[in-house]
């Protein structure tokens, strides 16, 4: 409901996380947590390009899907023409 906001994130690293029941995933893990209601939201360079979409906080950190893996997603489904690639 209000207007958005931009907050300066810290990466600290780019994580290849397990997926229970098998399976991996290149996240780039930040310093702090994500705000409530920050999900879907991008994580962009210094050059503003999208690098990762914001999808969880645990333990004090947050996790940014890598862009290639929403790619690869997208790909997956059948849409990688969303992307524009």
């Amino acid at each position: 409901g209000g207007r958005p906001t931009v907050r300066a994130e810290r990466v600290t690293g780019k994580r290849l996380v397990r997926r229970p029941g098998g399976g991996a995933a290149f996240f780039w893990e930040t310093a702090d947590a994500p705000v409530p209601g920050r999900s879907g939201g991008p994580l962009l360079d210094g050059r503003g390009r999208v690098i990762g979409l914001c999808a969880a906080g645990r333990g004090g950190a947050g996790y940014f899907a890598h862009a290639d893996e929403v790619l690869a997603g997208l790909k997956r489904d059948g849409l990688g023409w969303v992307w524009g690639r």
